[in-house]
């Protein structure tokens, strides 16, 4: 902390002697039935204050905006105003800048859309997520129009392909009745239920499950060191990929997703490497191994495939995607994890597959997550709409599981060295190639979780 705190000033004045850095978030286009699907609470009201702070150890800055509330669309909120936290801001001299992230100003008349954050309240979709309310001279005509910055680069959610920024405006009237009959049309009433508390008493909304070693509370859980990088590198273009851009793009958002709900609060991150012309899924002893997402474009020509070495999709023609995770059998840390795609049912023409709400799912798994029975987890085995959203419990996970400047935690305190090997198991999951002994003393254990379309 001391080193950190003795660098802090030089950085600062480097700042003025380096060229300006352009950046960009990259996000998925969210119209107001999907910013309201992802919300707990949707507000409208007036900014009262805006302050920045340095959130110490981390070296991020956020800024605690307050706002008045004048009318609550979505939720419920007890107090007449709610603070909410802003990713960046101004602290001294010392700027720091979200690319994407709304700038909220006191006195603005404003609608928020809001959910549970690590920090406290956070924005949906960035600046997607914040509006601006305009009244005409006379009062007659009320508009409220996103907050949409430069840097923001919108994709469609089904061709994946950029759309314009331009903010378009919304008669307020209209904003409010969109908002509300998505919420009458939503499938849970649950999630339209929690209340807005202050920011200390914020508590993650749906609950989470960790994968084990073997089922049973005395089990060890999955966890990857902290302190690491977690890197993927997708497959290399295939030859007659449809888009494989668009592919790319979509996968990248999804390890994006997870790794700015790492980077808030653990000290595990997830990045994405170079393309890979490998296609080897599982764990080689002693070998080269990366954590590779790779698709697989047609079917085996027999049931669990012809030889060992065809290139093919193995699995039941529903299921989208599967993650097979090599890990330590005594100790439940995890040495490697694969992600296969059907490309197949991702190119079919009747229906419309979410590849990066897919890839959202899967990486959770890859992370140490299990399936969860709650319809709003990320970790729901049957495919929603908001999946490519990581839910607040599995962002509680995350912080749970990888606490900043600490070793990842696992579910039980002490290893017992003197157990034999544990066989595999199945549930929801099935294990390739049982338990195999690492220098005679550690067992090994693929774990494959299976992502359906319908089901578990």
């Amino acid at each position: 902390m001391r080193r950190w705190l003795s660098l802090h000033l030089l950085w600062a004045l480097a700042l003025f002697m380096l060229p300006p850095t352009v950046q960009a978030s990259t996000l998925m286009a969210l119209d107001v039935p999907a910013l309201t699907r992802g919300s707990e609470w949707v507000i409208h009201g007036r900014v009262v204050q805006a302050t920045s702070r340095s959130l110490q150890g981390s070296g991020r800055i956020v800024t605690d905006v307050e706002v008045a509330v004048a009318e609550v669309l979505l939720g419920s909120v007890p107090s007449p105003s709610v603070r909410i936290v802003l990713p960046g801001g101004t602290v001294g001299d010392l700027r720091q800048h979200v690319s994407g992230a709304p700038e909220l100003t006191p006195g603005e008349e404003v609608v928020l859309f809001l959910a549970p954050g690590t920090d406290g309240p956070r924005v949906v979709g960035l600046a997607q997520g914040a509006f601006r309310v305009q009244r005409s001279e006379d009062g007659q005509k009320v508009l409220a129009t996103p907050v949409l910055p430069e840097d923001l680069r919108l994709l469609d959610p089904r061709s994946l392909q950029p759309v314009s920024g331009t903010a378009r405006p919304l008669d307020l009237e209209e904003l409010r009745a969109r908002v509300r009959a998505t919420a009458r049309d939503a499938a849970s009433p649950v999630l339209r239920s929690t209340p807005l508390q202050a920011l200390e008493t914020q508590a993650p909304p749906i609950p989470y499950s960790r994968t084990r070693t073997q089922p049973g509370e005395g089990a060890h859980c999955l966890w990857w060191p902290g302190g690491s990088t977690l890197t993927f590198h997708q497959q290399q273009c295939m030859s007659g990929e449809a888009d494989c851009a668009a592919r790319q793009a979509a996968v990248g958002l999804a390890l994006r997703s997870w790794d700015d709900v790492l980077a808030e609060c653990a000290s595990l991150r997830v990045s994405e490497g170079a393309a890979t012309a490998s296609r080897q899924v599982g764990y080689v002893l002693n070998g080269e191994n990366e954590n590779i997402i790779v698709l697989r474009d047609r079917a085996c020509t027999q049931a669990g495939g012809s030889s060992e070495g065809e290139d093919c999709w193995r699995y039941a023609a529903e299921t989208l995607a599967l993650t097979t995770v090599t890990f330590q059998l005594r100790t439940g840390e995890v040495l490697d994890a694969d992600v296969e795609l059907n490309a197949v049912a991702f190119a079919s023409p009747d229906q419309t597959r979410d590849l990066q709400g897919t890839m959202t799912h899967e990486l959770g798994h890859a992370l140490g997550l299990d399936h969860s029975t709650d319809p709003r987890s990320t970790m729901y085995p049957t495919s929603t709409p908001d999946q490519r959203l990581v839910d607040a419990g599995s962002r509680e996970a995350m912080c749970t599981i990888y606490p900043r400047g600490a070793p990842a935690v696992d579910c039980v305190a002490e290893t017992d060295e003197s157990q034999q090997p544990l066989e595999s198991w199945g549930c929801s999951a099935v294990t390739g190639g049982g338990g195999s002994m690492l220098s005679g003393l550690v067992a090994l254990m693929l774990l494959r979780r299976r992502r359906r379309e319908n089901g578990g």
